[in-house]
This record gives C-alpha cells, structure tokens and sequence, in this order.
C-alpha cells in the first residue's frame, strides 16, 4: 500500500514539475522572441503566430486552476512566468489589435 502511494506522489511531482516547466519554457520562448523582434531585429517567427503562441499561454493558468492538486511550485512557476511576459504585454495587445483590425493608419 505504501509504494502505491509513493508511486502516486512521485507521479504528482512529475506532473507539478512538468506544468512548472512547460509554462517558463512557454514564457521564455514569448519573451525571447519578443526580444529578437524589437532589440535584435529578427524575426524569428511571424507576427500573427507570435500573438497566437502568446494568448495561448494562458492555457496554463487553466490547467493550474482546473487541476485541484497544484502545488506551490506550479502556482510560483506561473507568476515568475507572468513577470517573464510583462516586458511584451503592450506589444500583444497591439498585435492583437492588429491583427484583427488590420495595421493602424
């Protein structure tokens, strides 16, 4: 009985560590594409799927709330994630913007 429930808390924290990852990874890549656009003057990936891959990072913040058992790391790993993208918030809102409004006059 008691290997079953470590093996269960072992597979919790793997998935806690994976959320965890997967959302800064997220995070890093919108922000460091971000960056290359404006300081670097590359484009490393289209503007209209840069928007997309930045709204969809919301995703994860709905698999933490809809996951009952988030753990700190997962809750922390979200808001640094957060404070990653804070920088680019006004160029999504624009983009967006754009991209649904077509490019201002």
């Amino acid at each position: 009985m008691q290997d079953a429930v470590a093996i269960e808390s072992h597979q919790r924290e793997t998935w806690h560590r994976a959320i965890a990852s997967g959302s800064l990874v997220h995070a890093a890549v919108i922000a460091g594409s971000w960056w290359f656009m404006f300081y670097a003057d590359v484009a490393v990936i289209p503007g209209k799927l840069w928007v997309v891959l930045a709204w969809a990072w919301l995703v994860w913040p709905g698999v933490v709330v809809g996951w009952r058992q988030a753990s700190r790391l997962t809750v922390v790993a979200l808001a640094v994630g957060a404070l990653i993208m804070v920088p680019c918030v006004s160029t999504i809102y624009t983009f967006t913007a754009w991209s649904i409004n077509g490019f201002a006059p």
